[in-house]
Parts: structure tokens; sequence; C-alpha cells
């Protein structure tokens, strides 16, 4: 036991030059805690509010949430491996600040359960800089966005209706003014291939969907983008775990092809406003399918 300690204080003082102390879990997870609000800390199942950057081992910035101004909502799971990051999200509290050391095989392989990048050296350690502004339960949440939500009245059914058709005239101009040969769903998503796929494979229900994506308001800015945060997007295809416009198109989009998608509001968000995304808004997005896994 003091071998272990001392190797912990020699540890705190040669770690690049950090000035707060490093610790280390039995588990091998190093970290640094720079803000400590002594509160609650997580617990396995609860839902943290955090920004993030995640780093290689050569400095490289793999992903970051602040340029986006959207917090990421990060759930608090049993760990994965030995060190694992979910295990440090259980030292911090609402407030606090940290760093943490992850080994990028682990991480890549049993969390991402992605191929190690070319950029992203074998038997590395990830750095994670994670700021937390809130810790809840997953029940405290859901009723926050109940509360939340009931902020914004529903429109009645013939408000909605006149809506739709309204948003369907903007969606059929931009379509006719494009020059481009979109389909359209039954529901009412219109979709054009910009690149076909050669693999004549498509998704299922049930499966898991891997895809890059940059969403654009119809009047062409940006509210997001997968390639920019360093990696793609994945999501089981029937779970109601993203915009209803997306699950009515996916099944039609071969593998390795690209499409553009124009969603009305009501297949998208509604009148619920995002972070960039104004109420009852018309969405356009780009996607490229590149994987599916059962």
């Amino acid at each position: 036991m003091k071998r272990f300690l001392l190797f912990i204080g020699l540890f705190s003082l040669t770690l690049c030059g950090f000035s707060q102390q490093v610790r280390e879990t039995l588990t091998g997870l190093r970290y640094i805690i720079h803000e400590d609000s002594l509160g609650r800390k997580g617990k396995l199942g609860d839902l943290a509010t955090i920004h993030m950057i995640m780093k290689s081992d050569k400095g490289e910035v793999l992903k970051n949430t602040y340029p986006s101004g959207k917090p990421l909502l990060f759930p608090i799971k049993y760990p994965a491996f030995e060190g694992d990051l979910y295990e440090g999200m259980t030292l911090l509290s609402d407030g606090d600040s940290a760093t943490m050391w992850v080994s990028a095989d682990s991480m890549y392989q049993k969390v991402f359960k992605q191929p190690l990048p070319e950029n992203v050296g074998q038997g590395s350690l990830l750095t994670f800089n994670i700021k937390v502004f809130k810790v809840r339960s997953q029940e405290d949440y859901l009723e926050e966005q109940k509360e939340h939500y009931d902020q914004y009245k529903k429109e009645s059914p013939e408000a909605a209706a006149r809506r739709q058709k309204e948003e369907d005239k903007q969606i059929q101009a931009f379509v006719e003014q494009s020059g481009m040969p979109y389909k359209k769903t039954k529901s009412g998503v219109y979709y054009v291939t910009l690149k076909e796929g050669d693999s004549d494979k498509y998704p299922k229900k049930g499966q898991t969907v891997g895809f890059h994506f940059q969403g654009y308001l119809l009047d062409g800015k940006e509210f997001e983008n997968s390639y920019a945060m360093g990696r793609p997007v994945y999501f089981p295809l029937g779970s109601g775990s993203v915009i209803q416009g997306w699950e009515d198109v996916f099944p039609k989009l071969e593998v390795g092809s690209t499409v553009q998608m124009v969603v009305p509001s009501h297949l998208a968000y509604g009148n619920i406003p995002k972070d960039k995304i104004p109420a009852n808004s018309i969405l356009m997005f780009v996607v490229e399918i590149i994987d599916i896994r059962e």
C-alpha cells in the first residue's frame, strides 16, 4: 500500500507539469480534479450534462463539444473495461471539471465500437478534458424535459394540417429550384441521391446504422456536422432515438451512398426550438451511409 501511494505521489509531481494532483483508481484510471464542488457524485444510470474535449496522445483534438454551444448529454453506464471513462464520471458532481487519461484501444473497441483511427497510436492514451454542468437521475431529467416541453402549446389539428401544407409548398419550391430528381416518402420527406452506393445493402429495423451527416436550415445555415466532430454517428433503426424523418428515409438508403433529404418540421422537431434550430423549421441533411451493424 505504501509503495502504491509513493507511486501516485511521484506520478503527480512528474506528469506533464500539472500542479494539481494526478490520482489513479484501483482499475488504473488516471485523473486530475481541477474543480471539486463536493456535491452529489454521478451514479450508474444518471445523466450528466457536460462539455468535453477529447485529444489523441499527440494532442490532436478528436472531439470538441464547445464550438457547437451544445453540451453533451452523457449517460453514466457500467464501465466497459477497467479504467473506463464511465468510471471517471462517477467521481464528478455539478460544476466539477477534470482531466482523465483512458486507453485508446479499449475506448474505440469497447465503447465507440470502431477501428482505431490512423491518427491515434496503438497502445496510447486518450485525454479527456471534462466540464460538468449538471448530474441528475433519469427520472429527474425526464421531468425537466416534460416541464420544458409543456411551455410550448400544441397546435390544434387544423393549424397543424395548415402548417404541413404550407411547408410542403415551400419544400416543393426548393426542390423545383434545385433541378434535382427528388423522391417523396409517404410521410412527406423529400430525398435525392447525390452518390450511388454499390453494396446492395440497405438498413433494416433493428440494425445499427453508421453515417456522417451535415444538417442545415432551409436557408443554408449549418447547425450540425458530424465530420467536424471527427467521427460518424450510429443509431439503431426503429428505436425512436432520432427524428421521424430519418426513420422514414434510412431504410431506402444503400450503404456507400450519399443523399440529400429535406424534412418538414412535423417529422423533425416540430414547434420545440433547439440550440441552433428555431421552432417549426424545415431541415435539410446531406447524409453519407457508411456502415450497418447487427
